[in-house]
């Protein structure tokens, strides 16, 4: 019981589809492995203990997933004569198509082993037995016995116990004789074999596999715990010392892995995860070889987040980047490829030092494959572990003096485009690339005509990208330009010039927070000349008789240094001499008569403006009346006369308003152009 337990028996018989397809060369191999088992137990019963099974049938048969059969059920051992026991107990344990004549006669005292042998009894049952097998749909199509056992069947199923013959020779029959029961065999007998006897078995192990003679369900459950059981010997520096010893562990590394490639994850977890580790840390070059040939196998199965056995395993592989032989150096780089998905950044940040050290190493074909390998992985390394690594080593492969390694270079950086900015393609690797379009060599010379097209036409459609951008820009500014024309676009009724005093007039009065009553007129005094800003020229002149505001834009040609002084100016006196002629100016029209008292209204205030006074400028006097207002320039008028400006003296232009027209105009807050004694404001601010 406890080894149907141990070998996790499937069942009486139910696990012969799991050897392969029905009726397939691997189920018959099964059946044909199975029976061999059956019979040379019943010869160690018979021939050893001189005992009968006395219940053989398909219940006394178990099948293990290794694909052997055991006997089991054991209640009616017996020796021969029968034992009492078994006279009163067969009858009840036994099937009625298992039990032979003499047995349904209970003729138990015929049963002498003098006369018909121990095996009689159990013969008959096996020939039973083989007939149910064979013939069943799953092994055979035509419900038949193969044909070189149909006449060991029929003797072993005779009424007379003396005509069958003994079980254990039919093993000398020729079907047992095949590819898969002599591989069991020599399966079976493997523990007292010698070395070299195992390591031939272990090295012929992929071709068996490969022909069906050694099944995928034989390998992982019986022949796998014995590979790993010759591996037990590799953490021992002494075993591994000896020669044998070393064949043998190099001649079970391709079974190994050709077996766990079949494993689930957990039993992969299970079996080989822990074994890995020693065996790379194993400093035999030929075993370390066959690792790294096997890397490809090894690492799909490594999970992720097993980061210590995967870093046991980086470590002992990088060892070889130092190694004295090229060739273990060249393979450890090619098989690192395989295992640079499942490393930390640690660790790769640790493999790109050693990948520039390799681009200095004496070996032109590790050079120029080191830089094939800087390429393949670019897409797993971060941005600043890039920046660090794939330029350089670029430009460092491309001035070697090997061929192929600047021709791999080249092809390379040309992979890698996505991985540099434009302005990197611009400044960093076309001055590398560009040199070599003068190569000795042509293949050279191609690869850098094919990259610089290539970087070339990136840069071209970047350029008319960003002229595109920076005419979406003007646009947008443009766009707000116009907008903000447009808002400081002059009002409906009046210009520059009205704007402004109106402007200065609403904040004044709103400052003041309610509409003082109409000024009283005070006695008549010298108006102050009030200058403005040159403004552009206009064709168009207004005269006294023009009173409407919308005509203001026409005073551009009122400044300008290019007009010649008018008459007016060149009176003696100049500026002072307009603020001495009093008798020109109405005391009712004036105003801005207020102004001429400082701020508390007791006295008259400074004549000057705070304006300040351009030479060019020609003053401006305002006057005013209750009810009327009235703005007088005195204007020059140009003409072009023969291809030559001519400049003459106009009359006054007047701009006037009522009343009526300023209605919706706030009053007027009269405010003091002179400083206070004090130093207090002088009202000018809010203008």
């Amino acid at each position: 019981a406890g080894m149907a337990v141990e070998e996790s028996a499937l069942g009486q018989l139910e696990g012969l589809g799991t050897f392969g397809p029905p009726c397939s060369t691997e189920v018959q191999g099964a059946v044909s492995y199975g029976f061999y088992g059956i019979i040379r137990a019943l010869g160690f019963l018979h021939g050893t203990c001189k005992s009968a099974h006395g219940l053989l049938s398909n219940q006394s048969v178990y099948v293990t997933p290794s694909g052997e059969w055991k006997l089991f059920h054991f209640p009616l051992l017996t020796f021969v004569p029968p034992h009492p026991s078994f006279e009163l107990y067969e009858s009840h344990l036994c099937p009625e198509d298992y039990r032979s004549p003499e047995r349904l006669e209970k003729r138990y005292n015929s049963m002498i082993p003098n006369r018909y042998g121990v095996h009689a009894m159990d013969s008959y049952g096996l020939g039973v037995l083989m007939e149910a097998v064979y013939t069943r749909p799953d092994v055979d199509r035509e419900g038949s016995l193969p044909q070189k056992l149909v006449k060991a069947v029929h003797r072993m199923r005779s009424s007379t116990p003396a005509q069958r013959p003994r079980s254990q020779v039919l093993l000398k029959c020729p079907v047992f004789n095949n590819p898969l029961v002599q591989s069991q065999i020599t399966l079976d007998d493997l523990a007292v074999q010698s070395s070299e006897e195992k390591t031939h078995y272990y090295r012929s192990v992929p071709e068996k596999m490969a022909n069906g003679s050694l099944p995928m369900s034989v390998a992982k459950n019986k022949l796998l715990p014995k590979l790993l059981l010759s591996l037990n010997c590799v953490s021992s520096a002494a075993a591994m010392a000896q020669e044998n010893t070393r064949r043998e562990v190099l001649s079970v590394l391709p079974p190994l892995f050709h077996i766990s490639s079949s494993l689930a994850d957990v039993e992969y977890e299970k079996w080989i995860v822990p074994t890995l580790p020693p065996l790379f840390q194993v400093a035999d070059r030929a075993i370390r070889a066959s690792l790294l040939s096997s890397l490809h196998v090894i690492v799909p199965r490594i999970e992720k987040n097993n980061s210590k056995t995967v870093n046991l395993i980086f470590d002992a592989i990088c060892s070889g980047f130092t190694d004295s032989s090229s060739q273990l150096r060249e393979l450890t780089l090619k098989c690192m490829l395989y295992l640079v998905p499942v490393v930390s950044p640690a660790s790769l940040e640790k493999l790109v030092r050693y990948l520039i050290r390799l681009q200095g190493d004496p070996d032109a074909s590790i050079r120029t494959n080191t830089i094939i390998f800087v390429g393949k992985i670019a897409s797993t390394l971060s941005d600043n572990m890039r920046q660090k690594l794939i330029l350089p080593a670029f430009t460092r492969a491309t001035s070697d003096t090997f061929t192929p390694c600047r021709l791999a270079a080249l092809k390379s950086v040309l992979s890698c485009q996505q991985y540099f900015d434009h302005v990197s393609l611009a400044t960093k690797v076309l001055p590398v690339v560009v040199p070599h379009l003068m190569d000795a060599t042509a293949d050279v010379r191609q690869e850098a005509l094919v990259a610089t097209r290539t970087f070339v036409g990136v840069l071209e459609q970047r350029g008319k990208e960003m002229e595109r951008e920076d005419q979406e820009t003007l646009d947008v500014v443009n766009g707000g330009n116009a907008t903000a024309l447009a808002t400081d676009a002059a009002p409906e009724s009046g210009s520059s010039y009205s704007w402004g005093i109106t402007s200065w007039m609403s904040k004044t009065s709103l400052g003041e927070g309610n509409t003082p009553p109409p000024p009283t007129p005070g006695p008549a005094t010298v108006p102050t000349p009030v200058t403005f800003p040159l403004l552009p020229k206009s064709d168009a002149i207004t005269t006294d008789e023009d009173d409407g505001w919308g005509d203001d834009e026409d005073l551009g040609d009122l400044g300008g240094d290019d007009i010649s002084t008018p008459t007016w100016a060149s009176k003696s006196g100049g500026l002072s001499g307009l603020h001495n002629n009093t008798a020109a100016v109405d005391d009712g029209d004036n105003f801005f008569s207020s102004f001429e008292k400082d701020s508390s209204g007791n006295g008259p205030a400074s004549t000057s403006s705070n304006f300040p006074v351009r030479e060019s400028a020609r003053p401006l006097s305002i006057s005013g009346s209750r009810g009327k207002t009235k703005l007088v320039v005195p204007t020059t008028k140009k003409n072009v006369v023969g291809g030559r400006l001519v400049v003459s003296k106009t009359k006054n232009l007047s701009i006037a308003g009522t009343d009526k027209d300023n209605k919706l105009k706030p009053q007027i807050v009269k405010l003091a152009v002179s400083p206070t004694k004090d130093g207090a404001p002088d009202g000018w601010d809010d203008f």
